[in-house]
């Protein structure tokens, strides 16, 4: 009779880790909210194995098609990547950053060359595009391989407009500088991306746009027609069109097709060659916000978005049934239709890496996908500092003693990394309820002197020193205006990015080391000279004054010290100082007769001007000198895209390309849509209240139209005329009558010596809404109507300020700064030094990269970047030395306390010096602990004073990415030498299977989606090693003694891992998952009595054994390719015989060798499954399998014999099969889990089902394992 099993349908998929994964007051209601990202369960990071043949189309194996976008967090730029043939898996291949930079977000443009090989990628901090200058020419730029993540950055700078850089023909790129306002002129850099250089810069008058590389030269936009750009600068006619052409894309016949818009209306258009007066073709239209154009590398172009008209198209010309601002693969087979935040349900802290949802369509198929992706990867040659990184002296500069955080030299007010001043992260609430008291002039809350270690002399309120400005015209400030400022200049953040509500940590200061963009040419009239760059301070990013007295920009005065500090340290004195401004603006304007609409200062939209003033400035009427508003925030300044819907209105993705926004649209952006906050760890809420209009098509009002503000009777500006420097002929550039007499851009205005210098400043009234008591928004002022008292601080990570509870135990803080939050301090018992890398010139890049956090033990920790240590890095190394105050003797055990965040890496290498400096002692360690936790270093014998040490280098750190967070170390004195026991091993070591995620150490079980932070060795509570019960404890576990660390007899560490081969055991070699190997992890040495191991099961491929066992019948007469030729039944026994055992023989003389006094105790595995009718696995399969663990048992007995004979080394097998028998999967009952779906956070992310607690003993399984080492244990006389 044929035997009949039964299997789950969502189980039969099984090629996953069985054994263990081998790979590693009330308040008034809201208005309705904008349109946000998904909240559904997170998806895979590439489509589903089993049906890509459907998604994909049939020969996708074959394709070499490169998938491709970007995105950018606080952590950096990053690119992202996904080949058809491996099923679009996606993966970040490099982050861009730059250091010294506080960045809330990276944000950039970037363009694929024609062999889809390379992408040029400018990018930049989001809070450069607050800046003229720096969103004009200070972007940075950089070449990155598409195969290999390789990164160049280039010596080069961009602007951030969208059209920045150009790609076209062959491995080219153009990069755009503008210099509108200051200088009337353009400068195109052509650069080779497959060497990764530029050439020389070409400089032209006026401001050209959207320039790419063709077959015939460089074509770029002047407003009216395509114009070619010589080597020269030499601007040519090329072909007119309606308005300014914009995303003009090369095709692969050689022609250039763009889009151009009359009024409304969108018109997709083409030249089907670079040659004077070339025709211009229509090829379709649609409506002007909802009509766009992209291209693949190969040079397929193809019309997204909504059209109305379509024409017979070319073939290298093709409809793309995707959204408007969709991206092509690189041969056009896939569409990129949407990148955004993705809301998990584990939301991430803004200093983390943030995953994003890519969306996309199959071109061959025509069906959509979506993906989850956390963008990280160890990506040291993105994150280096760029060659543009230079002042006057060369780099980047922190200077002062190598031994202290501070930095001397600076020119800002208040520094960075004094642990005697630490600022305080407002909630949301609070930053809402300051601004609300702001703007009705009642910001009066009294702060204490010294309030919250701000080291005040004396008591203050914010409005008592930064008073109110009355309005012109009367009224106030709507709330959701300065509020929105709040968010695009800081985030709502006072603190740095690091610090969530309720923390303190390094003020938030924009440029405080003076980090300059450019070369230290002074003869480079180009250059930003970051040498007198405003020193921004907090919430609302107060510059004036903000300087050191005697540091002062030319024209500038600094404040009194007392206000500089409050304004720095208090995010409500911060408000109050950055309202002055705005409302001086408000003032300004009205004072020079403009106002906007009705003048009523209650509507939103009214204060346009004043936003445009703050960020940009006004220039005061001077006789017939240009004046009023700039033209770089002009809503018809070509930077920004002609097709653009308000800002935030098509939902917060917007809000990851900023840079295709003026900032005055980005403003009322915030203001119509408010930025989402963070709350606490994991809670993300609505910032701030919402306006509200009539209706929703007034709301999309809050944006004027392009041409608003550009009058040719008024500015000298003309939305349909183009102008063009008349300067006098270069005798070295031929005449050319397409450039002589032509007309470039909208702005007309002729300076002095009669040249066009596109200033054309706006200073007139406008109206875009008729009656703002029907059209306008309408503010709410939810904490002043009615009032509502001050709001709490926020909770966000509590320091441990409690007795670490040891007899006798002495303390090393990292500081004894006294803490800014509630916090009893604890004793501190010795000294904590510093000591910071430097480069050969004596600069300390390595400051730069540095932070204090207002949390973990006694409420303060530094941190810092782990690197890898080699020549390049040396510059960015951090070591951190605790030294107690006395001398020692003894037995000592030694602690470190690891905080709740900012501590990720999982290689932190401590030297602990024991006594006579010789006499030194590693351990490592994972810090990911995700709580305030004190952490054994293990038991050692002390004679002198003793040390430990900490840097941020570590063998294969990452790139940057993880945090090593310097707390505090205790030294526990003991009685005597411990038992030291070190528990190594693979999943039936580690606990895996004894009860889901509550079991597991949260480090070694946590990220299991993301291969870049998984972490999956789930290490658990109940494993046996901590559940054998030696007999001088009288019953109590080991686990029981060692969790409470207050007995000297014991010292246990725990290192095994699941998942782990005889090779990742042994020093030298590769760890898993992040972690170094368990004999590097430096526990197991000369002191240690015991070891405890459970090996080679992984070796013996039982993972894919057990998965092809259940996936067919007789799987014993099938070959398994990573067991080795034929039918398992023969070469199963075979390597267990012939590799399987020599390699656990190895490995156990490998931990002999560091350990030569231990003894060790050698677990064996059950027997996995029982023979039964209803399994995942037949009868006949179960029976063999049962065999196979009879073999490995006998092995293993053997080698036990020859391990203590000819090797000396005392090896005590324990044989759990009989402890088991009958109790295996399919048991009664039942002590080996069956199948397991992904219940852990450890387990991997693709699409098969099966979890890694599969086939591993449950937590009754493990305490029978308990049962078996308490026997081992008698046996060897403990």
């Amino acid at each position: 009779m044929r035997k009949r099993r039964i299997r789950s349908s969502a189980l039969l998929i099984v090629a996953t880790a069985l054994l263990a994964s081998q790979s590693q007051a009330i308040a008034a209601p809201e208005p309705p909210k904008p349109p946000a990202a998904p909240a559904d369960k997170a998806q895979p990071n590439s489509t589903d194995p089993a049906k890509r043949d459907e998604l994909l189309g049939k020969d996708w194996q074959k394709s070499t098609d490169i998938a491709w976008t970007t995105t950018g967090d606080a952590t950096g730029f990053h690119v992202l990547a996904a080949r058809a043939s491996d099923g679009y898996a996606w993966r970040t291949i490099t982050s861009l950053a730059e250091p010294g930079f506080e960045a809330d977000q990276w944000i950039g443009n970037a363009c694929a060359t024609a062999s889809g090989k390379k992408l040029v990628v400018t990018y930049a901090p989001r809070t450069f595009t607050n800046k003229v200058e720096l969103f004009e020419r200070g972007g940075f730029t950089a070449t990155v391989d598409l195969e290999t993540g390789a990164v160049k950055k280039l010596p080069v700078h961009s602007t951030l407009a969208y059209y920045s850089p150009g790609c076209g023909n062959g491995e080219s790129a153009v990069i755009t500088q503008l210099a509108t306002e200051s200088k009337g002129k353009t400068r195109l850099f052509q650069v080779d991306a497959a060497a990764a250089t530029s050439a020389k810069p070409i400089e032209v008058s006026g401001q050209v746009t959207s320039a790419i590389p063709t077959k015939n030269g460089i074509v770029a936009a002047d407003n009216g027609r395509l114009i070619t750009v010589d080597a020269k600068g030499a601007a040519r006619h090329l072909a007119k069109t309606s308005s300014l052409p914009f995303y003009l894309r090369t095709d692969s016949d050689g022609g250039v097709v763009f889009l151009d818009s009359e009024g409304e209306k969108s018109l997709v258009r083409r030249i089907d060659q670079v040659a004077k007066n070339a025709p211009v073709s229509t090829l379709a239209t649609g409506p002007l916000t909802e009509l766009g154009l992209t291209a693949s590398a190969n040079g397929k172009v193809f019309i997204t978005g909504k059209t109305d008209k379509i024409e017979k198209l070319p073939a290298v010309v093709a409809r793309a049934d995707v959204p408007k601002s969709s991206t092509m693969s690189v041969q056009g087979q896939l569409a990129v239709t949407k990148v955004q935040r993705a809301k998990t349900q584990e939301q991430s802290t803004p200093e983390a890496a943030q995953p994003v949802r890519v969306e996309a369509k199959v071109a061959t198929t025509g069906k959509d996908a979506a993906f989850t992706v956390l963008p990280e990867a160890e990506s040291e040659g993105g994150l280096a500092p760029s060659p543009q990184l230079s002042t006057a002296s060369g780099e980047m500069t922190a200077a002062g003693s190598p031994n202290t955080p501070l930095d001397a030299e600076a020119k800002c007010a208040i520094p960075r990394n004094d642990a005697n001043l630490q600022v305080y992260q407002p909630t949301p609430r609070q930053v809402e309820w300051a601004v609300d008291y702001a703007v009705t002039g009642g910001l009066n809350i009294q702060r204490e002197a010294n309030w919250k270690n701000s080291g005040m002399q004396t008591a203050w309120t914010p409005q008592g020193l930064f008073p109110s400005i009355p309005l012109d015209g009367g009224g106030s400030v709507p709330p959701q205006v300065m509020l929105g400022i709040l968010a695009q200049e800081s985030n709502l953040w006072q603190a740095s990015r690091f610090t969530l509500p309720g923390v303190s940590g390094n003020p938030l200061i924009g440029n405080f080391y003076g980090v300059n963009i450019y070369d230290a040419n002074a003869d480079n009239d180009w250059d930003v000279d970051w040498r007198k760059a405003d020193c921004g301070y907090g919430i609302t990013q107060i510059t004036d004054g903000m300087r050191k007295a005697g540091q002062e920009k030319p024209g500038e005065t600094a404040l009194p010290a007392h206000m500089q500090r409050a304004a720095a340290v208090d995010f409500a004195t911060n408000i109050a100082a950055g309202l002055r401004i705005l409302q001086d603006k408000w003032n300004q304007t009205r004072r020079a007769g403009m106002k906007v609409n009705d003048g009523d200062a209650q509507w939103p939209e009214n204060w346009y001007y004043a936003v445009w003033a703050y960020n940009s400035g006004f220039y005061e009427q001077n006789g017939s000198n240009p004046w009023g508003l700039g033209w770089a925030n002009n809503l018809a300044n070509p930077n920004y895209p002609r097709n653009r819907t308000p800002f935030l209105s098509a939902g917060y993705h917007d809000a990851a390309h900023p840079q295709d926004w003026s900032y005055p649209e980005k403003i009322m952006g915030w203001a119509a849509y408010p930025i989402e906050a963070v709350v606490s760890p994991g809670v993300v809420q609505s910032g701030y209240s919402y306006l509200s209009w009539t209706n929703n098509d007034q709301r999309l009002l809050v944006k004027p139209g392009n041409f608003l503000f550009c009058v040719k009777t008024q500015n000298d500006c003309d939305g349909d005329s183009s102008f063009t420097p008349d300067k006098p002929d270069d005798p070295n550039t031929p005449e050319d009558e397409g450039t002589i007499g032509e007309k470039v851009g909208p702005c007309g205005h002729r300076d002095a010596q009669g040249y066009y210098d596109l200033r054309c400043w706006w200073h007139s009234s406008a109206t875009w809404k008729a009656d703002c008591s029907t059209q306008c928004g309408v503010s709410l002022n939810k904490f002043r109507d009615p009032d509502v008292g001050y709001q709490p601080d926020g909770t966000s990570y509590p320091p441990n300020c409690f007795p670490i509870g040891l007899t006798g135990a002495l303390i090393v803080d990292d500081t004894d700064a006294p803490a800014t939050r509630s916090c009893t301090r604890q004793p501190n018992s010795g000294s904590f030094n510093l000591q910071f890398g430097s480069d050969a010139q004596g600069r300390y890049a390595s400051k730069i990269d540095f932070h204090q956090i207002g949390a973990g033990f006694n409420g303060h920790f530094w941190f810092a970047h782990a690197w890898r240590d080699n020549p390049d890095t040396q510059k960015l190394k951090v070591t951190g030395t605790w030294t107690l105050n006395r001398p020692i003797s003894g037995w000592w055990r030694v602690m470190v306390h690891v905080p709740d965040h900012g501590a990720h890496t999982q290689r932190a290498k401590y030297e602990i010096n024991t006594g006579p400096s010789t006499q030194r002692k590693e351990r490592v360690i994972l810090q990911r602990v995700q709580s305030n936790k004190w952490v054994s270093l293990g038991a050692m014998q002390f004679s002198g004073t003793p040390s430990v040490s900490l840097s941020n280098f570590g063998t294969n750190h990452s790139g940057g990415f993880e945090d090593v967070a310097w707390d505090a170390i205790a030294f526990q004195p003991l009685s005597q030498k411990p038992q030291m026991i070190v528990a190594m091993g693979d999943s039936y070591s580690s606990g895996e299977g004894s009860g889901g995620n509550d079991a597991y150490y949260r480090e070694t079980n946590i990220d299991g989606a993301e291969p870049e932070w998984r972490n999956a060795c789930h290490r658990s509570q109940h494993a046996w090693s901590r559940q054998g019960k030696p007999a001088a404890f009288n019953g109590r576990t080991i686990g029981e003694i060692a969790d409470n660390y207050n007995d000297s007899r014991l010292d246990y560490q725990f290192i095994a891992c699941s998942g782990a081969r005889s090779e990742q055991l042994k020093p030298g070699g590769l760890g898993q998952y992040g972690e170094v190997t368990q004999l590097d992890r430096g526990f197991v040495n000369e002191d240690t009595d015991l070891v405890t191991l459970s090996i080679g099961g992984n070796d013996a491929q039982f993972t894919p054994v057990l998965s092809k066992c259940v996936l067919m019948r007789n799987c014993r007469d099938l070959e398994v390719s990573q067991v080795g030729p034929g039918p398992l039944r023969e070469s199963l026994p075979k390597l267990i015989k012939e590799k399987v055992i020599a390699n656990v023989r190895d490995t156990i003389k490998a931990i002999n060798a560091k350990a030569p006094r231990a003894k060790i105790v050698l677990m064996g595995y059950p027997k996995l499954v029982e023979p039964a009718l209803v399994c995942a696995v037949t009868f006949d399969d179960a029976v063999w399998l049962s065999e196979i663990a009879n073999l490995l048992r006998d092995q293993y007995k053997l080698l036990e014999l020859r391990m203590n004979s000819e090797d000396n080394i005392p090896v005590t097998f324990a044989d759990p099969i009989a402890k088991f028998n009958g109790m295996g999967a399919c048991g009664d009952p039942q002590r080996i889990n069956q199948l397991k779906g992904k219940d852990t956070d450890g387990d991997d992310g693709n699409w098969l089902p099966v979890g890694m607690e599969s086939f591993h003993p449950t937590k009754e399984g493990h305490a029978l394992y308990g049962e078996v080492f308490t026997d081992a244990l008698r046996k060897i006389g403990l």
